[in-house]
């Protein structure tokens, strides 16, 4: 563990050398031509600038979800009410009552919403969620994997040459990155 630590600190630190240097030699330039104190002033305000855009930018919200919810047509009166349940945490969500900044909040959104909507069908049992039909599981887990797969083919560049390991690197990349942040 310590060598691959020390290995990464050596490749990080041999990859930066000639920007330092490079860096070093343009301020010692820039303080022989008289202009350091210059262009630290240009760079501070293009930094100032773009940094004020960058939280612009980041302020910005999604484009709200429709407010008018309604169930298909045809379904079966308890459905109807079940919805007004789901759509009433929709609007719970939409409102930041549940922090999604992570894998484990999503899950417990989740395990949330499964457990609401399966008290609805099995109120007398203690375990609702478990006496959910599979085949019903199987068709929500399908349905989300299709617009899961239409909003990453719409919205991930290069999204068609992504493989399973991929996603593996990187994980294990950021739980390295984490060590030395």
């Amino acid at each position: 563990m310590k060598r691959t630590r020390w290995l990464w600190f050596s490749g990080i630190l041999l990859l930066a050398i000639p920007y330092v240097v490079l860096i070093a030699a343009g301020g010692y330039w820039c303080y022989r031509q008289g202009w350091l104190w210059g262009y630290l002033a240009v760079s501070a305000a293009v930094t100032a600038i773009g940094w004020a855009l960058l939280s612009l930018g980041k302020r910005g919200k999604a484009a709200p979800l429709p407010q008018h919810r309604e169930p298909p047509e045809g379904w079966p009166p308890h459905d109807r009410e079940v919805w007004k349940v789901v759509d009433a945490l929709a609007v719970q969500a939409e409102q930041d009552a549940f922090p999604l900044n992570s894998p484990e909040d999503a899950w417990k959104l989740l395990s949330h919403v499964l457990e609401t909507v399966a008290k609805e069908y099995y109120p007398d049992s203690k375990t609702p969620t478990l006496e959910t039909p599979l085949p019903d599981v199987l068709r929500i887990v399908e349905k989300v994997a299709v617009e899961l797969r239409e909003v990453l083919e719409r919205r991930v560049p290069g999204a068609h040459i992504l493989r399973m390991g991929d996603f593996e690197r990187m994980r294990r990349l950021s739980s390295m990155s984490e060590r030395f942040y």
